[in-house]
């Protein structure tokens, strides 16, 4: 039997750990200048629902290498990744592991092809994967015939998460050990998605128990202990929660839906679709936004680290967590 400090442990690893192996894909050609990808050459480029079985190549560096080209336009969020500003940009192709590692042989690993674009004053991701169903009730309200009564379902939405420092050790796949604070954005295929918007929030480690929010206590081997709590970003959440029915509404209600956020918390757009059993997201924010609570992506200052989570509803186990992987930004003309 496990003791409950390994059970913290397992899951808090569980919430944020890396697997270990990626390998690099390289810009598409071009299509001629006006022109979108047809649906036949999106369909070819995007990483298809049959090739979840990609072999793996060995990590010859220390960390992947998201590259980051500069661009004078914006492409539009719509969650397609069709528009021919995207051909710029080289994938940069994460294989996301399980924590810990399962050891079902019918539980395959994902592989997810990322890009980046930064203009003077925005970023801009693309992340695509295979997943053969679209899963949009989050934690939903389920009606209990035997109890006549609803309770919290134990369903989860398609999404995915992004990972940034803000200050102290970034340390996303291991026990933390010394205070930090990371920025997080979830696009979430039913809590999310209406909107236009992600779920802007700050994961904070620190050695005093926070007020406000839930806190996880974490005691490390000298004897101290560190608290970590994530909470919405200033200002209205993009997520909000709806009350539990009197009556009855059917088997299943949504619990999570969306609303426009304001403040800190509708810094981060993101748009997403699901088409050929794959799904496609787009991200935009601000390189800076002077918020506390927001990482500063500054090309001057180097490369930048970030890490991702991809949850699929219908997968056992749902969570999955990419290694963490450096951002390089280009250089501008």
């Amino acid at each position: 039997m496990f003791s409950k400090l390994t059970w913290k442990l397992l899951a808090f690893s569980a919430l944020l750990t890396g697997c270990n192996d990626f390998n690099f894909g390289a810009p598409r050609p071009e299509p001629p200048v006006g022109e979108t990808d047809s649906q036949e050459q999106k369909s070819v480029r995007r990483l298809s629902a049959d090739r979840t079985h990609l072999e793996v190549r060995p990590d010859p560096s220390p960390m992947p290498i998201l590259q980051a080209p500069y661009s004078d336009q914006s492409p539009i969020l719509d969650g397609s990744g069709a528009e021919r500003i995207w051909t710029r940009a080289p994938i940069l192709s994460l294989e996301l592991g399980t924590s810990p590692p399962t050891q079902d042989p019918s539980s395959a690993g994902v592989r997810l092809a990322l890009r980046a674009i930064y203009t003077d004053t925005e970023i801009f991701f693309l992340a695509e994967w295979p997943d053969n169903n679209r899963n949009h009730l989050h934690q939903p309200w389920t009606f209990r015939f035997d109890q006549s009564d609803y309770t919290v379902g134990d369903q989860s939405e398609d999404r995915i998460s992004f990972l940034f420092p803000i200050n102290g050790p970034f340390q996303p796949n291991q026990k933390p050990t010394q205070p930090s604070s990371w920025d997080i954005w979830t696009w979430g295929c039913g809590s999310t998605q209406t909107s236009g918007f992600a779920l802007d929030q700050i994961h904070r480690v620190t050695p005093t128990r926070p007020t406000g929010s839930r806190a996880q206590s974490i005691s490390l081997a000298d004897g101290s202990t560190l608290w970590v709590q994530r909470s919405s970003d200033q200002g209205r959440s993009v997520h909000n929660l709806s009350k539990k029915p009197v009556d009855y509404l059917g088997e299943t209600v949504p619990r999570y839906f969306a609303s426009k956020p304001t403040g800190s918390g509708a810094d981060v757009q993101a748009k997403g679709s699901w088409e050929a059993k794959e799904w496609t997201i787009e991200f935009r924010r601000k390189l800076s936004t002077k918020n506390k609570d927001d990482t500063l992506f500054d090309p001057s200052r180097g490369d930048h680290q970030a890490c991702l989570q991809v949850t699929n509803g219908s997968a056992s186990p749902p969570n999955r967590h990419s290694r963490v992987f450096l951002i390089r930004f280009g250089q501008r003309p």
